[in-house]
């Protein structure tokens, strides 16, 4: 057996991404309300990364490979909606209360927020986009790829005790540092078991890819690639984008990325600025 097919079983057996309780209320309320809108019940769904992860692996397991959370939501439609969020109240952990986890969930969403409005701007910032240089990239595949792609921190939570502290002092250096001191201290890092715990929903491999080399920056794209390895660094490139935006990535991890994700992206300062100065400011209400 090999590490990954170890680390499939234990995510198998032992592991589901615990969900926010204010948000699984609201999305139960919804359910069982008069009349319920299935739109305006997957704008809350695509809040929590459990709910979204369940609504996803039901419809993908059947062989798709959906990214779109809202899609997926309405392909399965009310009943199945319900079921997804009758399993996770049966399946509630008190770990979905620890506060340790709520700035991570933040930030999840922040993420997907940011590389969501980073994917619908670049059509108008980019020229190159919309002519059939880049990879199209539909913003909903670009909020499942943020949402996910630190997925794997609350596993390594949940699994080691003495985690928390590690992540807490390491975590704003940047993720190469993460990573690091993940690999030294547990023999695994939080991009791996992220990688694994997608592609066992049965993720789209595009997202899946992204997430497993995101923090190998050096395979953004040089001319020439093909088309696949393309989507891929244009997804990367927004993600970091998103990341920078969110400050979570700090200026040493910046500064060398920046000219080659310009140059990804057919971007420059100007674009940069407007993207800066139009990015919203926070994930919003729950509705």
């Amino acid at each position: 057996m090999t590490d990954d097919e170890a680390w499939v079983g234990r995510l198998a057996g032992e592991f589901d991404l615990p969900s926010r309780p204010d948000i699984l209320l609201t999305v139960s309320r919804l359910l069982n309300g008069f009349a319920p809108d299935l739109y305006q019940i997957l704008q809350v769904v695509r809040r929590d990364a459990a709910l979204s992860a369940k609504t996803l692996y039901r419809v993908n397991r059947t062989g798709r490979r959906v990214a779109s959370i809202e899609e997926a939501g309405l392909m399965l439609g009310l009943m199945g909606m319900r079921r997804v969020v009758d399993e996770l109240f049966l399946k509630a952990r008190l770990i979905g209360r620890d506060n340790s986890l709520q700035e991570i969930r933040h930030r999840a969403v922040r993420a997907a927020v940011l590389s969501h409005y980073v994917a619908r701007s670049l059509p108008q910032l980019s020229p190159n986009c919309s002519n059939g240089y880049l990879p199209a990239i539909q913003p909903e595949e670009a909020y499942t790829l943020g949402l996910f792609h630190d997925c794997g921190i609350p596993a390594m939570v949940n699994w080691f005790s003495n985690y928390y502290p590690f992540y807490d002092a390491t975590h704003t250096s940047g993720g190469r540092a993460l990573v690091q001191v993940e690999q030294e201290n547990f023999g695994i890092d939080h991009g791996r078991i992220s990688f694994l715990l997608c592609r066992s929903w049965h993720f789209p491999r595009s997202i899946c890819r992204v997430i497993r080399e995101h923090h190998a920056i050096q395979q953004l794209i040089v001319p020439g690639q093909k088309t696949r390895r393309r989507k891929t660094a244009t997804l990367q490139a927004i993600l970091h984008l998103s990341e920078r935006l969110g400050q979570e990535m700090p200026d040493h991890e910046w500064e060398p990325l920046q000219p080659e994700i310009f140059r990804l992206l057919a971007i420059g300062d100007q674009e940069w600025t407007w993207l800066e100065n139009h990015a919203p400011a926070d994930e919003g209400p729950l509705r």
